[in-house]
């Protein structure tokens, strides 16, 4: 029966230490090569990652991210922009002019409200534009080292089949139950990684339909149906 509510007792301490370790060794055995993942991202490069890589496949993000951060690498940079060229350097990914907008007045607040400084803290960050709860905690892991839970829809679907939890909510920001289940099994050593596998393993082997469940590491200790 797919569990309804969290608690300490909701989760058994093996279930969570299976799926810790066999993720990250998941991870390590196969990486997918992106510049923010090759290189420590500076928190304000972060912010645009997340930003361009919201609602848009990463493989398509990454050539419009290092243009961007090339022609505006920092938060001033951005304020003064032309709303034209930053439109035409994120033409490609699509939801150019609601984006660009909004990227123009992250960099307007940073200079003008917060120091230059990209907040350290998921509720300051949210009142950036674009920047929902996944974003900020996103940023605060992968772009200042904070150990940070993510989860968005492919987080969830492991989650939900793994543990046999009730369906996520369709606002996964909203959906107290993922956030408490990420928060309690994000891995204190080696975040990022482990929170790259766990995106990596949603998108790539836990698909919506036909997952691959004999490719993945968690398959014996999984409640998902197709593995019973």
């Amino acid at each position: 029966m797919a569990l309804d509510s969290f608690g300490p007792e909701t989760l058994s301490s093996d279930s969570i230490e299976i799926l810790r370790t066999r993720i990250l060794e998941w991870g390590k055995e196969h990486p997918r090569s992106f510049f923010w993942r090759e290189r420590k991202l500076e928190p304000y490069e972060s912010l645009i990652v997340e930003v361009l890589l919201a609602r848009t496949r990463a493989e398509s993000v990454e050539p419009v991210a290092q243009e961007f951060i090339e022609r505006f690498p920092k938060p001033a940079d951005l304020r003064e922009a032309d709303r034209a060229e930053v439109e035409d350097v994120i033409r490609p990914l699509g939801l150019f002019r609601k984006r660009a907008k909004a990227l123009i007045e992250c960099g307007r607040k940073l200079t003008e409200e917060l120091g230059g400084r990209i907040p350290r803290d998921v509720d300051r960050l949210q009142l950036l534009p674009y920047v929902g709860r996944y974003a900020a905690n996103a940023i605060l892991c992968f772009g200042v080292g904070q150990v940070r839970p993510v989860v968005d829809a492919n987080v969830a679907r492991v989650f939900q089949r793994y543990f046999d939890l009730r369906e996520p909510k369709s606002k996964l920001e909203n959906d107290e139950l993922y956030w408490e289940v990420a928060a309690q099994l994000v891995s204190e050593e080696n975040t990022r990684l482990y929170n790259w596998s766990l995106l990596d393993l949603g998108a790539a082997i836990c698909t919506p339909q036909s997952p691959g469940c004999k490719r993945c590491p968690m398959e014996k200790a999984c409640h998902f149906p197709q593995n019973q």
